[in-house]
């Protein structure tokens, strides 16, 4: 079995892959809570955006076959979530 610290290694070091590879998380994130929330017409954040991203790896989990990166992918970007709810600017539910 591998263990907890083992788990936290690999996830950091798939998010600094992804950032990488899809840019900074902060900027995408912010990206993605602008085109949804034009495409919704309601205003999203991006720690919403990261709430959400978890809520379709919870659904990947309960519906599909057991595949250890969608466990990845949900800490992932619950530790995104996290990141963007503790600065500042990111604390409110919606954008002004």
């Amino acid at each position: 079995m591998t263990n907890l610290q083992q788990i936290f290694d690999e996830i950091s070091e798939l998010i600094s892959d992804r950032g990488e590879e899809h840019g900074n998380f902060v900027d995408n994130m912010q990206g993605i809570a602008d085109l949804w929330s034009n495409f919704l017409d309601t205003p999203i954040n991006s720690t919403q955006v990261c709430t959400m991203l978890c809520l379709v790896k919870i659904s990947r989990i309960t519906c599909g076959k057991f595949n250890l990166d969608d466990y990845r992918d949900l800490c992932g970007y619950s530790l995104l979530a996290l990141a963007l709810a503790t600065q500042d600017d990111a604390t409110k539910k919606t954008p002004e």
